[in-house]
């Protein structure tokens, strides 16, 4: 699936032991298969790479979505990712 390493621009402010933090989110947009294995066609993901996000993904949405995403192709902003 190429390399996956690209970073993600957009964050979101949280809370980690009692310090003020921006944790990276990517606004994920599915399609087909993808969207019916999620369950959504759009959401916010965690992470600072596209490989990072991917995995949160995964472990999101489960199983069925890992076997998917196996056959996808990823975009970031309307670039391919590999």
């Amino acid at each position: 699936m190429g390399d996956r390493r690209r970073h993600c621009r957009r964050g979101t402010a949280g809370r980690i032991a009692g310090r003020s933090t921006i944790v990276p989110m990517a606004t994920v947009r599915l399609f087909a298969a993808a969207r019916d294995a999620a369950g959504t066609g759009r959401d916010d993901v965690p992470g600072d790479t596209v490989e990072a996000v991917l995995a949160a993904a995964q472990q999101r949405y489960g199983a069925t979505f890992s076997a998917v995403l196996a056959t996808c192709k990823i975009w970031v902003n309307g670039e391919p990712a590999g």
